[in-house]
């Protein structure tokens, strides 16, 4: 009469996934090899069998020069510099291509421990440096995209309340800033999966590129106006169409203008063009209910939208 473990399950994969799971998709390539998205708060990765790949979006990529690594006699700590990394502290590097500098060799991730300069910043490697001095070739430095929350938050910063309202330096008690923990939502094009950060941007990742490859943003290189916004809610794929639909997102390729209760979808066939013309099938709709959407679920014939008061198809 107690509850009570439900027998029968095993451990999917043994490989350890960083930070908290908050999205799970599966579906099957056209290779016909069955893939799972796992979305952290950190991290995104694709499992085929039973590993666990790596596919976290790189905000940037720098190859270095020789004599970027320093390192100081008998400490673990590994300076790196990189001119205008826009790096911070907590943010994950991956390290490939580094020769040995003074018994320490950088390779795969790394979180940045500290700033130094706006050219410069500290990782801690795994052992500690037989000398003082620089070197490590020029290895490659990829910056994943800036780590989610894990736990919503609230903010009490400039902005909390109105003009004249309290005393300066004086924390608020309440405040209508909230910072929602770092989601993802998953959806299929074909065989690409379509990842989407809440308050983020889109991206995707095509198997055939395999699993050392990282998911992509989808942007519009030849009219970058028509792109995708920039900040989004949720994502998913409209059927039988196939338009790319976006619930809660901004301006056209651009963060601003954010309105949680405008939904987007992209041209038929196409994940990259979310400007309507004559020509296309793009288009935009704001619903009325609410203050913001909570999620969508795609089924025959139509779309469910839930917002925070009401529910539409």
């Amino acid at each position: 009469g107690l509850p009570q473990i439900i027998g029968g399950w095993v451990k999917y994969t043994t490989d350890v996934l960083v930070g908290k799971a908050r999205a799970i998709f599966a579906w099957t390539d056209l290779t016909n090899q069955n893939n799972l998205a796992v979305g952290t708060h950190l991290r995104l990765y694709v499992a085929q069998g039973n590993s666990a790949y790596d596919i976290t979006p790189a905000r940037r990529t720098a190859v270095l020069g020789a004599g970027s690594l320093s390192t100081t006699s008998g400490l673990p700590i590994v300076s790196v510099a990189d001119v205008g990394h826009g790096a911070a502290v907590g943010d994950t590097i991956y390290v490939t291509g580094a020769t040995a500098v003074n018994g320490i060799t950088l390779s795969g991730y790394y979180d940045i421990t500290s700033i130094t300069s706006v050219n410069a910043y500290v990782v801690t490697a795994s052992n500690n440096a037989s000398g003082t001095g620089s070197g490590g070739g020029t290895p490659t430095i990829v910056y994943l995209i800036v780590p989610g929350q894990q736990d919503a938050s609230v903010g009490f910063g400039v902005g909390g309340g109105t003009v004249g309202t309290g005393t300066v330096g004086t924390s608020r008690a309440v405040s209508g800033f909230i910072f929602h923990p770092r989601n993802w939502s998953f959806s299929q094009w074909g065989q690409w999966l379509i990842a989407c950060l809440r308050d983020g941007v889109l991206y995707k990742w095509d198997p055939s590129t395999g699993t050392t490859a990282r998911a992509v943003a989808i942007t519009n290189g030849g009219t970058p106006a028509n792109g995708p916004p920039l900040s989004n809610s949720y994502a998913m794929v409209g059927m039988p169409e196939r338009h790319l639909v976006l619930l809660g997102c901004s301006d056209l390729n651009s963060t601003s203008n954010f309105d949680p209760l405008l939904i987007r979808w992209s041209d038929v066939e196409d994940t990259t063009v979310y400007n309507a013309t004559a020509t296309n099938s793009a288009g935009s709709f704001r619903i009325q209910g609410g203050s913001n959407i909570q999620g969508a679920l795609a089924t025959t014939g139509q779309i469910i939208i839930w917002t925070d008061t009401a529910l539409h198809s």
